[in-house]
């Protein structure tokens, strides 16, 4: 994303193998909960499909960035606790940005953190808060939420983690602006509230009132 809020690529990283693996052992460490048993083996089983999941997720992160020679790393700022802590435990978010860090400054990038409040909430298009229950199936009678995708209030269907990065882009070059005495919209100073095509709306007219 260049400081004018041009999105020159995007996608999603997504690792099959490593990720079935981890699936498959969370799977069995469960049934092993259920049977009450105990078993340090399948523990240390976890713990090294995690590991190797973290430095994969690492280095596609960092071939994406040297592919189209980023200037900054963006990451979103993830609060542990509450009823999502096991998994944000197991994303293991500070190894990964950790990894990427090291990498990064070996490639003369900087890495920058934002406030994750409403990036996957709020609709990058401006158009309002995002229904992510609104993509669903039937199993065994109940219902199964797709999360990765959402509905926007125009009725278009997204990628919430798309969605949610093109929202932590703009907030990075919203508070550049912010610190260099530019003000963007009246949602520059409570960046949570923005997204990246409201601020696009707002330079454009700002520029064509100046005009």
């Amino acid at each position: 994303m260049s400081p004018d809020g041009t999105v020159h690529a995007r996608g999603v990283i997504h690792l099959p193998c490593d990720e079935d693996r981890l699936r498959r052992l969370m799977n069995r460490k469960k049934m092993y909960q259920r049977a009450g048993k105990k078993s340090r083996s399948i523990y240390r089983f976890i713990k090294n499909a995690n590991g190797q999941l973290s430095i994969n997720t690492a280095k596609r992160i960092m071939d994406t960035a040297v592919l189209y020679s980023v200037d900054c790393i963006v990451f979103e700022h993830l609060e542990k606790g509450g009823r999502f802590a096991e998994r944000i435990h197991m994303w293991r978010a500070n190894d990964i940005q950790s990894r990427v860090e090291n990498q990064a400054h070996r490639n003369g990038m900087r890495i920058s953190r934002v406030c994750a409040w409403n990036t996957s909430k709020l609709a990058f298009d401006g158009s309002g808060v995002t229904d992510r229950k609104s993509v669903y199936r039937y199993a065994h009678g109940e219902k199964k939420y797709n999360y990765s995708l959402c509905t926007f209030p125009s009725g278009k269907r997204y990628n919430c983690d798309i969605n949610a990065a093109l929202n932590i882009g703009v907030r990075y070059f919203l508070r550049g602006y912010e610190k260099q005495g530019v003000a963007i919209g009246a949602n520059a100073a409570r960046r949570t509230l923005s997204t990246l095509c409201g601020v696009i709306n707002t330079m454009y007219n700002g520029s064509q009132q100046a005009a």
